[in-house]
């Protein structure tokens, strides 16, 4: 019992001493809590300094510097605004006269020479106007051959450059002309074009025409269409079934050309710097590809012509006589590029090369197989004429046909030039002849 009490007493004595710590906790805690309270009033009362004092300023000078602020800003705004309204309008004074210059330059070439105009036009590449037919919505509608759109004549359509320059690629030009050539069991001289045109009130039409090389009544076909862009679809897919589609990529004199494949007539590209096929318009559009610039004479004043008028008559009837003769023997009024001139120049000298190596008969020149490539490739790229039914002599590329063929070529360049000159000086027939007329 004794020991009972005792832990009884000392449990007693645990539990106040636990009171009394808490208290003395609380009591800490509180005074602890009133002295940061006491620091906190004195750092608030630091802080609470009677300030300087300063002059206050009036409400109403305020407003007054603010406006005279805000209106110098718009002042500069202004200034601003107007400075880039001037700039504005003599830019645009400007650039409406420049336009202005030049469509009045325009008209005046056009008013001169309208064919000079079409030569430009097709040599830029100019783009028509009009795109979509106005008279015409539907697909392409291919009318009876030989006949004319209801209304309408040859010298109603407007054709349009560039021509066409190389085979298998129609995808940006608007004319073209092609011919094919064949004397191995037929006669065979033909040609193909094709053109985009359009009638006088704007409506699309593909247009070909085909027969043989210098043919007078060719025949021909319209494909009314709804829009250039439905003309010139049509215009490549038949374009691409006469040329590449008929043919093999080969090399031939070093050139890349198409070859026909067996039974097919494969239709080459002509480069023609002027042409006779095609509608009247097809006449106007002359793109000389590879031609040789001639230096322009550096003083305004133009020289007089050396030599004396007997001479220079002479020269200007052979010059005429050129002409002349190179249309006969040509397809017409119809000239090749110069560089159509230059291949066919390569194309002779390895038909030379190659008689070196065969008999000199016509008829092993005829049964010689790279000899009639290179009389195809030659008679397929520029149109000249052959008679019906002619014989092989008078086609195969023998000695004498080959010197023919020279100067044929020589007289074709001359004729080029001659008909390119728009020139206002009076030309010296004698400048390029190292001569002295006494």
């Amino acid at each position: 019992m004794a020991k009972k009490k005792a832990t009884k007493k000392k449990a007693t004595k645990k539990k106040a001493t636990k009171r009394a710590k808490k208290t003395v906790k609380k009591s800490t805690a509180k005074t602890s809590a009133k002295k940061k309270a006491s620091k906190a009033t004195k750092k608030s009362g630091a802080k609470k300094k009677p300030a300087k004092k300063t002059a206050k300023k009036s409400p109403k000078k305020k407003l007054t510097k603010k406006k005279s602020t805000k209106k110098s800003t718009k002042k500069k705004a202004t200034r601003k605004k107007a400075a880039k309204k001037a700039t504005t309008k003599t830019a645009r004074k400007k650039a409406v006269k420049k336009t202005a210059t030049r469509k009045a330059s325009a008209k005046a070439s056009a008013k001169s020479d309208p064919k000079k105009s079409a030569t430009v036009a097709a040599k830029a590449g100019a783009s028509p106007s009009v795109l979509q037919s106005p008279g015409y919505t539907g697909k392409p509608n291919k009318l009876p051959r030989d006949t004319y759109p209801a209304g309408t004549s040859p010298n109603d359509f407007r054709c349009w450059g560039p021509p066409a320059t190389v085979d298998g690629d129609f995808s940006a030009v608007r004319i073209c002309d092609m011919g094919s050539f064949s004397q191995d069991g037929k006669d065979s001289n033909k040609y193909y074009h094709g053109a985009l045109v359009q009638d006088a009130k704007d409506n699309w039409y593909a247009y070909f025409e085909w027969g043989r090389t210098g043919a007078s009544a060719p025949s021909f076909q319209f494909t009314q269409c709804d829009s250039e862009a439905s003309a010139r679809a049509v215009f490549a897919k038949q374009l691409h079934s006469k040329n590449d589609r008929r043919g093999e990529w080969v090399s031939i004199a070093g050139i890349r050309t198409l070859r026909a494949k067996k039974g097919k007539d494969c239709y080459l590209v002509r480069p023609m710097a002027t042409r006779s096929t095609g509608l009247p318009d097809a006449r106007s559009i002359k793109v000389n590809d590879g031609a040789k610039h001639k230096a322009k004479p550096t003083s305004g004043k133009s020289k007089p012509p050396s030599g004396d008028k007997q001479t220079r008559k002479l020269l200007q009837d052979l010059t005429v006589a050129t002409i002349a003769y190179t249309r006969g023997s040509m397809a017409d009024s119809s000239l090749p590029t110069q560089y159509a001139i230059d291949e066919a120049r390569t194309i002779l000298s390895e038909a030379q090369l190659r008689l070196g190596k065969i008999k000199d008969s016509v008829t092993a020149q005829v049964k010689d197989k790279e000899l009639n490539t290179l009389t195809r490739l030659l008679y397929g790229r520029i149109p000249k004429k052959t008679s019906v039914h002619a014989d092989d002599s008078t086609w195969v590329l023998s000695k004498d046909n080959i010197l023919s063929w020279q100067n044929d070529l020589d007289a074709f360049e001359s004729a080029l030039y001659a008909t390119d000159i728009q020139d206002q000086r009076q030309p010296d027939l004698l400048e390029e002849m190292n001569l002295s007329m006494e």
